[in-house]
């Protein structure tokens, strides 16, 4: 994970698996999603970075020839840093609902059913799913800086995992977004979240700097 991070312009050809880590945190209502609408979101993702839905060149007249197969997938995690086997899910009962992402974590370190610990950064990318952000659908973090910590993952609530359960269609590409974040992207407008404001005109995306970006700024 480290090596792709830091070699943008990596040889054409090479696929990067990412392992991913859902950590669900439940009071046993239907927040306690599913294991199929966790492989549902997989499934969108990986299509989505491969290049390989259906409508993938039915795009606005401005981006054709854009869209490009990144050469990324993602693959749920099969090891805990312990050396436990389990299905790349986590669970943390709660009775109390936090919307604060470092609450959310620290309550997930010490309740989950897998490995009661540290999941760092730099070995996984951790998805912490809740019922509550405070706001956002879902945030993210830049990887670099701090991002072998723990807390440098993406946080996104359950209704927008996946297609099916308590997901829908179109929300379960506000994953697809964040996980472009988590690899350093801003947005199209600059590094804020306010699309709209005149301020933003004069700015762009910076692609080709991003890579040397340091701060570690939540990005929703």
């Amino acid at each position: 994970l480290e090596e792709m991070l830091k070699n943008p312009n990596q040889k054409r050809g090479t696929i990067y698996k990412i392992p991913v880590v859902f950590h669900v945190l439940h009071s046993n209502g239907v927040e306690n999603i599913s294991k199929e609408q966790i492989i549902n979101q997989m499934t969108i993702l990986n299509k989505d970075f491969r290049l390989l839905n259906a409508d993938a060149t039915n795009v606005h007249p401005d981006f054709k020839g854009m869209p490009a197969d990144v050469q990324i997938e993602f693959v749920l995690a099969t090891k805990a840093p312990d050396g436990t086997c389990f299905s790349g899910i986590t669970r943390t009962y709660t009775a109390t609902e936090t919307t604060d992402g470092a609450e959310q974590v620290n309550l997930i370190k010490s309740g989950n059913d897998i490995y009661k610990g540290e999941w760092t950064g730099n070995k996984y990318l951790n998805i912490f799913v809740s019922t509550g952000l405070n706001g956002p659908a879902g945030y993210a973090y830049k990887p670099f800086g701090n991002g072998n910590l723990m807390t440098s993952g993406i946080y996104i609530l359950h209704r927008y995992i996946g297609s099916i359960g308590t997901g829908s269609a179109i929300a379960s590409r506000a994953l697809t977004h964040e996980v472009g974040h988590w690899l350093n992207l801003d947005h199209t407008w600059g590094p804020d979240n306010n699309p709209g404001e005149a301020s933003s005109c004069d700015t762009d995306d910076d692609v080709l700097d991003t890579w040397f970006s340091s701060a570690l700024v939540p990005f929703s």
